[in-house]
């Protein structure tokens, strides 16, 4: 596999759509640096569980000591606070997923860190339920709007994270 195609991969979406699948695909393939930005977002420190915010300085802090100059993988949106590294990706891929799939696909997650103890309550889910329906337009139209006038040159949207990943894979056997 050529791995000098593409260094710095972005992946972003709206929540539920496949971001941490389709990144974790990805550095299998590459063994690239994977930084999940919830991880960094949320002090997984005392409990593992996604209840606890960091400040956004402590986020820019942690981000800066966590990624290499090259060959790194960010996972996550939070595109207005954290555009540079939006900016230093030489690849874009947007996952424009249906928020009504994005539903059903967080609280697939949901199920599943609750059987795996990182349960942060109903209370969280419905958040994030409501954030989906809110956020629809949003991800479903402006984003990948935005991310083509901006990154024309780098920019990749799929419907799906398996999508994504087989064009990943075409794209650097080249």
């Amino acid at each position: 596999m050529n791995s000098n195609k593409f260094q710095k991969i972005r992946i972003c979406g709206g929540s539920g759509s496949g971001k941490t699948y389709l990144s974790e695909l990805i550095q299998n393939k590459t063994k690239f640096k994977l930084i999940h930005l919830d991880n960094i977002f949320f002090d997984l420190s005392n409990t593992s569980k996604f209840d606890k915010k960091r400040s956004l300085k402590e986020v820019k802090k942690i981000l800066t000591q966590q990624t290499p100059k090259s060959k790194w993988i960010i996972e996550g949106g939070r595109f207005s606070n954290l555009r540079h590294t939006y900016d230093d990706s030489d690849l874009l891929i947007f996952l424009k997923v249906h928020g009504l799939k994005r539903i059903k696909n967080t609280f697939k997650r949901f199920l599943i860190r609750l059987r795996s103890g990182k349960y942060e309550g109903m209370l969280n889910f419905l958040d994030l339920t409501e954030y989906n329906l809110r956020s629809m337009r949003k991800w479903d139209h402006k984003r990948p709007k935005l991310f083509q006038e901006l990154y024309s040159s780098k920019f990749y949207c799929f419907n799906s994270a398996d999508k994504a990943y087989n064009w990943f894979i075409k794209q650097h056997k080249k």
